[in-house]
């Protein structure tokens, strides 16, 4: 039988036991189970996008249902090798640094986590993403020119050598 403990406070659930032979009952005895809650886990951002190399918003994980004790936070993320900079997994309450895109379209991580209480109970998963957007590069060729006064410079042409979809430039 699955015992579930709705609340954040420890359960007891009792069971008498008699056993019996032919018609011969033996005397009864009581089991007695406490049933520990498991915490609940959140994260205050559970979806964002970031630039490569910039910052993500700080993830704070929490224990929504109040279970009392020392709550313990653990995580993990995906895509390490198209997203580097935080660490493939901590056992911190805040996810933070910062994710570089190493590829040239966006790539989504996902980070698990998991809260864990005083008595080793453990939440069920949850999840939070980034979304991080590669950073295009830009060429201007020729990169210099040398004129002299009142003559017209040589076309400058101005390209995206990592083909980032969406690039546009501006000058000034």
């Amino acid at each position: 039988q699955t015992l579930t403990n709705p609340t954040n406070i420890d359960q007891t659930a009792s069971y008498t036991v008699t056993a019996t032979s032919g018609s011969c009952p033996s005397s009864t005895f009581s089991v007695d189970i406490t049933i520990h809650p498991k915490p609940t886990v959140a994260a205050s951002v559970l979806s964002q996008s970031a630039c490569s190399g910039a910052a993500i918003t700080p993830i704070l994980l929490s224990n929504t249902n109040g279970i009392a004790g020392t709550i313990d936070f653990s995580w993990t993320r995906d895509n390490t090798t198209n997203t580097t900079g935080i660490p493939s997994s901590g056992n911190t309450a805040t996810i933070s640094g910062n994710l570089t895109n190493m590829t040239t379209s966006p790539e989504t991580t996902i980070f698990t986590f998991v809260a864990t209480s005083d008595n080793n109970c453990i939440s069920n998963a949850a999840t939070a993403s980034v979304i991080v957007n590669p950073l295009p590069t830009v060429s201007a060729t020729p990169a210099s020119q040398t004129i002299c006064s009142e003559n017209t410079i040589a076309p400058i042409t101005i390209t995206n050598p990592n083909s980032i979809l969406g690039t546009t430039f501006s000058w000034t």
